[in-house]
């Protein structure tokens, strides 16, 4: 089954525009039958994934895999239609490339997980194209929420790719010089929309196909910086000390003294919205100290993920496809019809 676009379901069955989300059970399964009965919905349209060539510049995949994934559009429904718990339980990546192959299939609303789950897989043959998730926890009104994005670095530069409610906390283009730059970026949007940060989690970086770990565990939240008690100057620090240990940075990489100058429209909006235990020491170069706001899992410990925006867990199973080869740029059209 896949999505019929809200303005066709609307257009079709404009009672429905009245309502509210989550439903009961009961009013839920009103609607689905009242959706199967009617005689005159148009046929789902069904995203093809995008044609992405090897002689192709980055950024222009990098544009055309973020315009691919918004085409899903969100879930406000209240509920997931995937099995997403990856980000809080142990899950290889075969494991996430075969949901991503469902979503595929599906094409049903997504959250910022499941957009996730998309960019990964179809980056995933892209050697030029590394991928780090980044997960946001904040509040609002004594709320907390969670939300996660994959960034993207190539051409010693980087972008974002994932989906939101919110157009600036999801794609951001290409051209963030530094992974503070990047993150300083998302905390501005944050507090535009009244958001303090409380954590900012790092993942390890998602190894590509023939690498040999495709049975790995992905590790969503390898490190962790709490931002309470501390400045945003002292976290600049902090992701800097980062950024080198991934290799993303030489120790001559200026630290500016505050908040970095922020960065154009054109970088950070939307693409189809144009005319978005280890010891922390061991992995840090030789001379950083690791701060107290800075900290890895120890060995078997799980990341909670927190509760997202996005509800960064799923409700739904998710059958397991058996494997298969994946093309040029990670798309195998194939593989997920």
């Amino acid at each position: 089954m896949s999505a019929l676009p809200r303005k066709a379901l609307l257009d079709a069955m404009p009672h429905l525009a009245g309502l509210s989300f989550p439903l009961d059970e009961a009013k839920l399964l009103e609607i689905v039958n009242a959706i199967k009965e009617a005689p005159s919905l148009p046929n789902a349209p069904r995203q093809e994934p995008p044609r992405l060539h090897p002689s192709m510049p980055p950024v222009e995949r990098h544009r055309r895999i973020q315009q691919y994934i918004e085409a899903f559009e969100y879930n406000f429904t209240g509920e997931n239609f995937f099995n997403v718990k990856g980000v809080r339980q142990n899950q290889s990546l075969f494991r996430v490339l075969e949901l991503a192959k469902r979503v595929m299939r599906e094409a049903l609303p997504i959250k910022c997980v499941e957009a996730v789950y998309l960019g990964i897989y179809l980056t995933q043959s892209m050697q030029d194209m590394e991928r780090l998730p980044l997960i946001f926890n904040s509040e609002i009104g004594g709320h907390r929420y969670g939300h996660i994005v994959l960034l993207v670095r190539y051409n010693g530069k980087l972008g974002a790719l994932g989906l939101s409610r919110r157009p600036d906390l999801m794609y951001k283009a290409w051209g963030f010089e530094t992974l503070s730059d990047i993150i300083a970026e998302y905390k501005r949007s944050y507090e535009h929309w009244s958001h303090s940060l409380l954590k900012i989690k790092i993942g390890t970086i998602i190894p590509h196909e023939g690498s040999g770990k495709l049975l790995d565990v992905v590790d969503w939240a390898h490190t962790v910086i709490s931002l309470k008690g501390q400045t945003w100057e002292e976290t600049d620090l902090v992701l800097h000390r980062k950024a080198r240990s991934l290799g993303w940075e030489s120790r001559g990489v200026s630290v500016a003294p505050g908040m970095r100058k922020s960065h154009s429209t054109s970088a950070t909006s939307s693409p189809s919205k144009k005319p978005a235990a280890n010891n922390v020491e061991a992995s840090l170069p030789a001379g950083d100290e690791a701060p107290e706001a800075l900290r890895e899992k120890p060995d078997g410990e799980r990341e909670d993920a927190g509760e997202d925006e996005d509800n960064l867990s799923g409700t739904a199973g998710a059958g397991g496809a058996a494997h298969s080869r994946h093309s040029f740029l990670g798309v195998c059209p194939q593989a997920i019809r």
